[in-house]
């Protein structure tokens, strides 16, 4: 099978929809998206910080099953990633394709010294993702997300520019 990471744009609405407001996708987010409007504000957001922010997804036959980020901060040269699988194609190494994806975009386009990702201390496939990628867990952050109107911890893991290239 072939896959394609490609930037969004707005005939993409519809299937991130699918892909976003599935249960899956948001239990670990302190964000909730239950309708094709909230979809497309959320987006729309996406679209307008272009800038500073490459909003990718991931497809494959014209299907969207996945998307990825990378938030910029050229400032200080360092990016944030972050990325989500449709449920039906959890499990398949595709959120670990768009991690190496996402540094690859970061080390070598925006020539970023530090890449982190933040995940819920329960998301356990996320942080192996992580892993597998080669960054290290540097800490715990303590009650900074809320979901569901609980506070929830995260791990936060990074990867220098002078680890991707030895390793």
């Amino acid at each position: 099978m072939s896959y394609q990471i490609r930037p969004f744009n707005r005939s993409d609405y519809e299937g991130l929809f699918k892909l976003l407001s599935h249960p899956s996708s948001y239990q670990y987010q302190s964000w909730k998206i239950t309708t094709f409007e909230e979809a497309e504000k959320f987006l729309d957001t996406m679209d307008q910080m272009r800038e500073g922010l490459k909003y990718l997804v991931l497809e494959i036959n014209n299907e969207i099953i996945g998307a990825c980020l990378l938030q910029l901060n050229l400032k200080h040269h360092e990016g944030e990633i972050g990325y989500i699988v449709s449920h039906e194609h959890c499990g398949k190494g595709l959120a670990t394709y768009m991690a190496n994806y996402l540094l690859d975009l970061g080390f070598n386009t925006y020539q970023l010294n530090r890449i982190f990702a933040s995940t819920d201390v329960e998301n356990i496939a996320s942080y192996k993702v992580m892993e597998k990628i080669g960054m290290t867990r540097e800490g715990l952050l303590r009650q900074n997300k809320r979901i569901n109107d609980s506070y929830r911890d995260s791990y936060i893991y990074s990867i220098l520019r002078s680890e991707y290239q030895n390793g």
